[in-house]
């Protein structure tokens, strides 16, 4: 489903083996994952590798956080545009200080305080 969704928005068919391009993991995890600060100014998402194992795929991003990480609003939309009922786990982490977070389409944006 990930592969589907990062080749339709894309604007190619899907893959029939599954597989995804990282240049196009990157834009559709930009636009359906977005950061916030406590301004709520967006965050650049950089990425820092994908891999698959097995069904699932793993995409490492990372945020430059200028100041305080406080009052940082996370929204994950990823696969919502699939499945109704998608279930997204987001891990956090701050130099060892870790938050998971759990997003549905009925979520709000998550705010999270990660200090080190």
């Amino acid at each position: 489903d990930f592969s589907a969704s990062v080749a339709r928005h894309a604007g190619r068919s899907v893959p029939r083996d599954s597989s995804v391009r990282d240049a196009e993991v990157t834009r559709y995890v930009q636009a359906r994952l977005v950061v916030q600060n406590a301004l709520g100014s967006p965050l650049r998402l950089e990425p820092c590798g994908t891999r698959r194992q097995g069904d699932l795929y793993f995409a490492c991003f990372r945020v430059s956080v200028p100041g305080a990480l406080t009052g940082l609003r996370v929204s994950n939309r990823m696969l919502i545009e699939t499945h109704a009922d998608q279930v997204n786990i987001m891990q956090v982490d701050n130099r060892g200080t870790r938050r998971t977070l759990l997003f549905t389409r009925a979520s709000a944006p998550a705010t999270i305080d990660l200090r080190s």
